[in-house]
């Protein structure tokens, strides 16, 4: 039986394949980057410095603000307060008042501290973090498309030609709509961790400069400490879901490096499918973890 190679057809699908590599490439480097760097940082420090030029604006709120809760949370203490315990309630209020003019002279530093903090943490976590790029150089997936060849035909054996044509023809339709749909899927999966990636930045720098507005109402009991509290652990939240992001990504390119897909107990159009899944799991197991972690990180400081 005659045989004839198909590698300029095959070399085209390999580009398919390779335009969506580079793009899930391209895009899982600069969001890396951008879940190890320190919101600090990013642009320069433009952003950072943008963001405390909002917060210089508005800081003078701040003592009106907490002056403003704290006659609110005294009068609550005279008409809800039992006789006996209105003195030490007013003492508490008081000490509590003080504390919160003081941290607002330093509020700008102490949130500067927290990010710093979880800048340390996430350093740590992410240790010798590798690239998670997929590989164009020596891919299974190539490796085994080069092998491909159309049979020819045999004219004592027309039918059976026939039939290894098109199985031929139907594994490199496989080889090409999966080139076609790594593109999309990488392509997609790329987007959304690099949309995760801005968020992570983004998020800490859009509530630090109203730190002061909250810090202010906190002057008043009940409600107003509750938010307080719970701008605190969002903003500390933002800041260290770097951390959780790195770990994400290390725990899940680890477990697709390690497990193997069982492609050496098969053949053919299987294979191909096979093939094609491996080298998009990587991207849609880290995109799933990446995008399950805001929620993961809101309930741990929920």
């Amino acid at each position: 039986m005659r045989v004839i190679a198909v590698n300029p057809v095959i070399s085209i699908i390999e580009e398919v394949y390779k335009a969506g590599f580079k793009v899930w490439n391209k895009l899982i480097e600069t969001s890396i980057t951008m879940f190890t760097q320190s919101p600090k940082d990013v642009a320069s420090g433009d952003l950072y410095t943008k963001a405390e030029s909002i917060y210089n604006a508005i800081v003078d709120v701040t003592v009106p603000l907490a002056t403003l809760f704290f006659i609110i949370a005294i009068y609550k203490s005279l008409s809800s307060t039992p006789p006996e315990q209105q003195a030490r309630k007013f003492m508490l209020d008081t000490i509590k008042y003080i504390i919160i003019l003081y941290i607002s002279t330093q509020l700008w530093n102490v949130m500067g501290y927290v990010v710093d903090f979880s800048d340390g943490i996430t350093t740590s976590v992410a240790g010798d973090l590798d690239s998670c790029q997929i590989p164009e150089d020596g891919n299974d997936l190539f490796d085994e498309m080069n092998n491909f060849e159309f049979s020819g035909f045999d004219i004592l054996d027309i039918g059976g030609s026939i039939a290894d044509l098109f199985k031929d023809l139907f594994l490199l339709i496989v080889y090409f709509v999966g080139g076609l749909a790594s593109i999309f899927i990488l392509g997609a999966a790329g987007i959304t961790v690099i949309g995760v990636a801005f968020q992570r930045i983004i998020k800490p720098l859009v509530i630090m400069p109203f730190g002061a507005i909250v810090l202010g109402i906190g002057s008043c009991s009940g409600e107003g400490e509750r938010m307080m509290w719970h701008f605190g652990k969002s903003f500390l939240a933002f800041c260290i879901s770097g951390a959780f992001m790195v770990a994400a990504i290390k725990i899940g390119n680890s477990l697709i490096t390690d497990y193997e897909l069982p492609t050496n107990d098969v053949s053919g159009s299987i294979k191909a499918i096979l093939l094609i899944v491996k080298v998009d799991l990587s991207a849609i197991v880290i995109t799933g973890l990446l995008k399950s972690m805001d929620g993961i990180v809101a309930k741990a400081f929920g």
